[in-house]
C-alpha cells in the first residue's frame, strides 16, 4: 500500500477525517475485490471509520484540554508516557474495530494476534500524530 499523506492547511484534521483515514488503513480493501464482497467491505470500512470518530474526537479534545491547563507539561511530556497512553487507547479502539466485524467475513481475520498488533500499530500512530499536531498547532 502506497505511504498515505493527511494534508493540514490552517488547522487540525477533523475527528472524521482522521477516523476515515484509520479505517483505511486497519481494513484495506484488496483492489481486486469486486462485487458483493466489495460493497460489503466498503461499507463496513466505513462502519469502522465511524466507530473510530468518537476516539479521535475524545483523543483531540483531552489534548486540546491539557494544553489549555498547562501548555508546558504536555510539551515536555516524555515520549514513552504517550506512547504507553497510545497503545492503551489503540487497545479500546481494536475492541471496537472487532465488535464492529463481528458476524462478517473478516471477523476471524481481526481475532489473529499478528492482524491485531499490526492494527495497534497503525492506531499508536495515528494517535501520536495526531496528538502531534495539536501540540504544534497549539503553540
Amino acid at each position: 500500500m502506497p505511504a498515505r499523506f493527511l494534508v493540514t492547511n490552517g488547522g487540525p484534521h477533523t475527528p472524521e477525517t482522521w477516523a476515515v483515514a484509520t479505517a483505511e488503513e486497519v481494513f484495506v480493501i484488496a483492489p481486486n475485490m469486486d462485487g458483493d464482497r466489495f460493497m460489503q467491505a466498503k461499507r463496513l470500512q466505513m462502519q469502522i471509520a465511524e466507530t473510530l470518530v468518537d476516539f479521535h474526537r475524545s483523543a483531540q479534545q483531552t489534548e486540546r484540554d491539557e494544553l489549555a491547563a498547562n501548555k508546558d507539561f504536555r510539551l515536555a511530556l516524555p515520549l514513552e508516557d504517550d506512547i504507553a497512553l497510545a497503545k492503551s487507547e489503540a487497545d479500546e479502539m481494536i475492541v471496537a474495530i472487532q465488535t464492529a466485524l463481528k458476524g462478517s467475513p473478516w471477523e476471524e481475520q481481526y481475532n489473529d494476534p499478528d492482524v491485531v498488533q499490526a492494527a495497534q500499530t497503525v492506531i499508536a500512530s495515528h494517535l501520536m500524530t495526531l496528538k502531534d499536531i495539536e501540540r504544534q498547532y497549539h503553540k
